[in-house]
């Protein structure tokens, strides 16, 4: 699992996104979001939607697994303050709440597929 500390949040583990451009979709959005962030072109796979309802914004946030053509990480130092790929069962304990909800979504996809 590829995941980040953002500058503005170098405390939390979470995963490369931001926000939908005008005319882009969800997929577009996340494919050139993992470029800016840490250089690697991605072919994602739509994995669930989840939903922050937090009292000062609604956000809707698409979260997708994907295949990648190399796993060489070449961040966005503005944006970004590190950048790892962790195995699933070696995640870091200071996940932030979205990445937390990917785990959880992936372990339920796992069960489904079992």
């Amino acid at each position: 699992m590829l995941l980040i500390r953002h500058s503005y949040l170098p405390q939390w583990w979470s995963l490369p996104g931001g926000k939908v451009k005008k005319g882009e979709s969800p997929k577009e959005t996340v494919v050139r979001e993992v470029v800016e962030e840490i250089g690697t072109k991605i072919i994602p796979e739509f994995l669930t939607t989840v939903y922050s309802d937090r009292e000062y914004k609604k956000v809707t946030i698409h979260l997708y697994t994907a295949h990648v053509d190399r796993k060489s990480i070449e961040i966005d130092e503005v944006e970004i303050d590190e950048a790892e790929w962790f195995s699933k069962n070696n995640l870091p304990k200071n996940l932030g709440w979205l990445a937390r909800q990917a785990v959880s979504a992936l372990q339920s996809q796992e069960f489904k597929n079992s």
